[in-house]
């Protein structure tokens, strides 16, 4: 009697996808076309926002994303890894795109105005922004604070203060400003409210949240002169 021969076959490496029991289609939570990179960072920005950097282990960003944890291991080695990742592939630029907006314009108050606008509008575009800015850049002890500063090219802040400085100069706006702690201002005014108030998901939050941040600009940001100043009764 003829003897069947077993087809032998080498096991997959363990910490390929192979091992994993899998369905037919894409892993849940997996968007066709976007690179799968792309949506595991998104996946940490928001867990990052909500729960904090050093609260949000790689497993929970993998379950969030509908990947397995080796599949986070696989793009970013580390989680120091992925906030480099993350710093220069959605921070840096984003940071970036709103200084060089303030060169557009030639009137500092409309400058600023459009800063406190885009602002907002990016906080409602990346819902995940208010609280990553509170929790991990401007809170003592925040995980990307010293990282960010580590990583910046320190040529944007330094135009920026000398654009304010030349606006002073020119009587555009207040001498009393400080002009290193200008655009901090205008992030403290716009980040913070919607944070508190959840405004980045509700349209007429954020709206009446950058309306605010305008006003305050308007009617603060530049000094009135002595003799039109209105006199009290």
């Amino acid at each position: 009697m003829a003897r069947k021969r077993l087809a032998t076959r080498s096991p997959a490496p363990a910490d390929t996808p192979a091992t994993r029991p899998r369905g037919p289609g894409r892993p849940r939570g997996i968007r066709a076309g976007e690179p799968l990179q792309d949506q595991l960072l998104e996946a940490a920005l928001k867990l990052f926002a909500r729960h904090g950097i050093a609260q949000t282990p790689l497993s929970a960003i993998a379950a969030e994303a509908g990947v397995t944890k080796a599949m986070i291991h696989y793009h970013f080695s580390t989680r120091e890894k992925l906030l480099d990742v993350l710093i220069q592939e959605r921070l840096l630029p984003l940071r970036n795109a709103l200084i060089q907006g303030l060169a557009g314009h030639v009137d500092p108050i409309e400058a600023l105005t459009a800063f406190a606008r885009s602002l907002v509008a990016q906080a409602r575009r990346y819902p995940w922004l208010p609280g990553l800015w509170l929790r991990e850049v401007m809170s003592e002890g925040g995980l990307l604070r010293a990282r960010m500063r580590a990583q910046l090219d320190a040529t944007g802040e330094r135009r920026t203060t000398a654009l304010i400085e030349a606006w002073q100069r020119d009587g555009l706006i207040s001498p009393a400003l400080k002009p290193e702690l200008v655009l901090m201002s205008v992030f403290g005014m716009t980040m913070l409210p919607l944070t508190v108030l959840g405004g980045a998901a509700d349209a007429q939050a954020a709206n009446a949240v950058a309306e605010h941040a305008v006003a305050m600009l308007r009617h603060g940001v530049r000094e009135a002169a002595p003799g039109k100043r209105r006199q009290r009764a």
